[in-house]
């Protein structure tokens, strides 16, 4: 059951309502695959990530302690606030962190 649980990663539903051909592909994958590690480790996969986000105009922030999701006006997420009040703005906002604390940096009457 736990091991089933951990592929929920990978078949994007629970244990209870995966599908017997989604049960088998995955199975079936580590076992006539195994499981792939990039080269260099796990950080080459961040590493590319950056590389591709910076390759295309864009910036990658590490250590900023973000204090909330600045909002723009159609209430679409334009930026972020840090810890020391500076403001960034972007086209676009990813978070990594879940949606529970996610949506606990977004403000109080947008939650």
């Amino acid at each position: 059951r736990t091991l089933a649980s951990g592929l929920w990663l990978d078949t994007g539903s629970p244990p209870s309502r995966m599908s017997f051909w989604m049960q088998t592909a995955v199975f079936g994958g580590f076992q006539v695959l195994g499981a792939g590690y990039p080269v260099g480790g796990p950080q080459e996969m961040a590493l590319a990530m950056v590389e591709s986000v910076e390759a295309r105009g864009g910036a990658v922030y590490v250590r900023c302690p973000v204090e909330g999701i600045v909002l723009g006006t159609a209430g679409v997420a334009c930026g972020v606030s840090l810890s020391g009040g500076r403001v960034i703005r972007a086209k676009r906002v990813v978070s990594g962190l879940g949606w529970r604390k996610t949506m606990e940096l977004l403000p109080e009457q947008r939650r």
